[in-house]
């Protein structure tokens, strides 16, 4: 079986279509990786000095560093919102990009 520049054009805007995924969940996991830290951070960062507080702060009121985990929540929210926009719009730009250039490729090839 030949396969076809056309062929070749498909697979390729295939490819850059699932990169494209793959970076999103990436970047998703390393946002859920900041968050955690984040609230490690906040519950756990000044409590070593309080040997005993381990726990004692309920969901929703302020850990030990007097920070809402509530707050957390928005901000870890803004930022993921913000990362995946930007990473989004870049990947979709990626793919035009790609697609044109093979378009091109293609109109070439059949003049």
């Amino acid at each position: 079986m030949k396969l076809k520049m056309s062929d070749f054009v498909k697979i390729k805007g295939i490819m850059a279509k699932q990169n494209a995924k793959m970076d999103i969940l990436i970047n998703r996991l390393d946002k859920q990786e900041w968050f955690m830290k984040k609230m490690a951070q906040m519950l756990f960062g000044e409590s070593f000095g309080k040997f005993g507080d381990f726990g004692s702060y309920s969901q929703g009121t302020a850990g030990p560093s007097g920070v809402k985990i509530s707050e957390v929540e928005e901000e870890e929210e803004e930022h993921v919102e913000v990362a995946e926009k930007e990473k989004e719009e870049s990947k979709l730009a990626e793919v035009e990009e790609v697609e044109k250039n093979d378009e091109k490729e293609e109109s070439s090839e059949e003049a």
